[in-house]
């Protein structure tokens, strides 16, 4: 202590350098000065140690004097490998207002408003705003929210959202939202819904829209609301799965000057407008091809009820296509003109239970009765084509059966006996 008292003594009036300049200075208050006449600095109170370099900018190094290094703390000037360094396995720690307020650990993970960061870069800023905020310039633009150029912001308040090329990540109201050019141009509200161009989830607001469960809506007014563009190549343009497993498809084909086929496995229905005249016709959406004389419409379980046409069907009867071309024999003959004795008039049930009364009579024949007809001659009436019979299990286990005519077949197998 008496060594201290003395130097501060000689020192009190200061050490000057060869030049007579005083280069270190101890004032009356015991504030240190390098390089200054006049230390200053202390606003909290306490001993300053006020140090100024030839280009006014303040310099501090401090090591320990043993051969490590750990606890270093370096403040170095622009040519140095540091402007700050510590080393050892202690963080080094930043405070304001007697408070931690920033901290790097031993890891290199940065916490500010925590002491224990979990990440490369964590922050957390209590109730009033979490999260970081990274702001541009924009003069006289300066409050938490609202104004500023440039900003990319994320956090949680609940203030107006900035007006100029902003791109705002926020919790406020439980949404968080894209914004740019003072418009909110992506959000997601509380319940998971992301949404395009609208801010409330809605199948029926424009926009698009994807639910936390999978849902998705697209919706616009006077345009078109989805558009699917292959290019390169023609194939798959829209697939369809069910539990992962493909169920149909929508295909790009390049029949004809390009066309688009609909459908599963090698059942589909190809749409073409440069035959002579439009028309939809059989299709493979497995390889996108045109195929023949292998789909049927309707099934022997599922009917069409109706089929509407300005002109009748047209069956194929080229001789180049057929053989085993005979005139009928005099069983077959015989079986024809008792067929024509079986037309009959009749309504059918499903329409009597439907209309009633008003259920319409229909004209034509019963298919068991022709079948019979073909047994009583020693034929089997399922050898011809005009006598169908289909035969399906139902929904309940039941097995059913359903007979059919082809009437164009019998008309001309009745014409012929007569």
């Amino acid at each position: 202590m008496a060594i201290t008292k003395v130097t501060r003594t000689l020192l009190s009036t200061g050490i000057v350098d060869n030049s007579n300049a005083t280069a270190i200075t101890i004032d009356s208050s015991e504030n240190v000065g390098i390089g200054t006449g006049s230390p200053s600095g202390g606003a909290v109170g306490g001993k300053v140690l006020h140090l100024v370099n030839s280009g006014g900018t303040a310099s501090l190094r401090v090591d320990r004097s043993d051969s490590t290094t750990a606890g270093t703390i370096s403040l170095l000037d622009a040519n140095s490998t540091h402007g700050l360094y510590g080393t050892g396995s202690k963080p080094m720690a930043f405070s304001t207002n007697s408070t931690e307020k920033m901290r790097i650990d031993s890891s290199g993970n940065v916490g500010i408003g925590t002491s224990s960061p979990s990440a490369v870069l964590e922050t957390f800023g209590g109730t009033s705003f979490v999260g970081a905020k990274f702001k541009g310039y924009s003069s006289g633009k300066t409050a938490l929210v609202g104004g500023d150029l440039n900003t990319v912001w994320f956090g949680d308040d609940d203030g107006s959202i900035g007006t100029v090329n902003n791109f705002n990540i926020r919790g406020a109201a439980n949404t968080a939202k894209i914004v740019t050019n003072s418009e909110t141009r992506v959000t997601v509200d509380g319940s998971g819904n992301l949404m395009v161009g609208k801010q409330t989830a809605s199948s029926n607001n424009a926009g698009f829209e994807v639910s936390q469960t999978g849902n998705c809506a697209i919706t616009r007014s006077s345009g078109q609301p989805l558009l699917l563009n292959r290019q390169t190549d023609h194939g798959d343009i829209l697939l369809f799965r069910k539990d992962g497993a493909e169920i149909g498809k929508v295909v790009t084909s390049t029949t004809g000057s390009g066309s688009i086929v609909v459908g599963n496995d090698s059942s589909g229905i190809m749409f073409r407008g440069d035959l002579t005249g439009t028309a939809f016709i059989p299709a493979n959406p497995a390889t996108g091809a045109q195929v023949d004389n292998t789909l049927d419409i309707g099934h022997s379980v599922i009917r069409f009820q109706d089929i509407f046409a300005s002109n009748g069907t047209i069956q194929t009867s080229d001789r180049n296509e057929k053989q085993d071309i005979a005139e009928l024999s005099d069983a077959e003959t015989r079986v024809a003109v008792v067929a024509k004795g079986l037309l009959r008039k009749y309504r059918w049930k499903s329409a009597v239970e439907e209309k009633g009364d008003e259920a319409r009579i229909h004209f034509g024949i019963i298919a068991q009765d022709l079948q019979d007809a073909f047994t009583a001659e020693g034929l089997d009436a399922s050898d011809y084509a005009m006598w169908c019979s289909n035969t399906w299990t139902d929904d309940d286990g039941v097995e059913q059966t359903r007979l059919g005519v082809r009437y164009s077949q019998l008309l001309a197998f009745i014409i012929a006996a007569i």
